[in-house]
């Protein structure tokens, strides 16, 4: 099965304009303080100064995070899609098959479980389960609106 797999962002760097507006953020959270709040001038805390190394390693666990996070979301996709691959017809998977071979953009997992959901039927059934539950709180809502109209009617 071919795939274009998720890309790793390369090693956070300092720019002189990241690292700029990074050194004056305690100055603007000051003034922004001060002009917001003027009458608690001397009672809010200062913002911390500026801390190159602590910032950078902060960015770095955020980005190592976020890498994280859609690594796991995009193997979720790819488990999901392919156990509903295998589970179709032989008739559907020669469609799956020929769809995903004649696609000449990214070969995602996405993509792979939008042509899985579009051959196998999935997709509807899931749109249908979609809008019957859309549907269900929507009755809901307006039941509970209604229960709170008429009982503000009763106490008038």
């Amino acid at each position: 099965m071919r795939f274009t797999p998720y890309s790793r962002p390369t090693q956070f760097t300092w720019t002189a304009r990241k690292l700029a507006a990074a050194q004056s953020k305690p100055d603007r959270q000051a003034l922004q303080q001060d002009q917001q709040y003027p009458l608690l001038v001397g009672l809010l805390p200062t913002p911390a100064p500026f801390d190159k190394q602590a910032e950078t390693e902060r960015r770095r666990l955020t980005d190592m995070q976020q890498v994280a996070t859609m690594r796991d979301f995009h193997a979720g996709v790819w488990k999901a899609a392919r156990r509903d691959f295998f589970a179709a017809s032989p008739e559907q998977q020669n469609a799956i098959r020929s769809a995903w071979c004649d696609w000449t953009g990214p070969c995602t997992s996405t993509y792979f479980r939008y042509v899985v959901d579009l051959h196998t039927g999935i997709m509807e059934a899931r749109s249908i389960a979609f809008r019957t539950r859309e549907r269900d709180q929507r009755a809901g809502m307006i039941a509970a609106m209604r229960a709170q109209a008429s009982f503000d009617l009763e106490a008038v």
